[in-house]
C-alpha cells in the first residue's frame, strides 16, 4: 500500500490498516461530491513565483530547517484557529483553516509527495 512504496522497510509499511469500505460509507452518508479547491496546483503555482521548493523526483525529507519552518507555520495557523474558536469568530476559523490547508499543501510540495498524494488521501480514506 502507499506507506510502503514511499519507505520500504519502515515498520509501519508492513502493518496493515484496518480499513472501512468505501461503498459502505458511501451508503451511510447523504453527502454528494463538494466543490474542493485545487490548492496543491495553485500553491505550487506560488511556490515557482517566489522560488520556494517543489520537489520533484519522489518523496524526500527536506533539510531539518525547512521542516522546523513547515511545522512552525502550521503551528502558527493551527493557533490562529484555536483562538478563533475560542473567541468565536467564524470568519477568522475560515481564515486559519484556508491558511492551514495552503500551508499544508506547501509542506506536501516541500516533501515531494505532490504526484502520490491523492493516492496517499484515498488510501487513508479507504483504511
Amino acid at each position: 500500500f502507499w506507506l510502503k512504496s514511499l519507505t520500504p522497510g519502515h515498520p509501519r509499511s508492513a502493518t496493515p490498516r484496518p480499513r472501512l469500505g468505501l461503498r459502505l460509507f458511501s451508503a451511510m452518508s447523504s453527502i454528494t461530491e463538494l466543490p474542493e479547491p485545487c490548492a496543491l496546483t495553485s500553491v505550487a503555482v506560488f511556490h515557482e513565483m517566489f522560488g520556494a521548493p517543489v520537489v520533484e523526483g519522489g518523496p524526500r525529507m527536506p533539510p531539518p530547517a525547512r521542516c522546523d519552518l513547515r511545522v512552525s507555520l502550521l503551528q502558527e495557523e493551527l493557533n490562529e484557529l484555536k483562538q478563533a474558536i475560542h473567541e468565536h469568530d467564524l470568519v477568522e476559523c475560515a481564515d486559519a483553516l484556508a491558511d492551514l490547508q495552503y500551508v499544508l499543501s506547501g509542506a506536501v510540495l516541500e516533501f515531494g509527495l505532490h504526484r502520490r498524494f491523492k493516492a496517499i488521501f484515498d488510501e487513508v480514506q479507504r483504511s
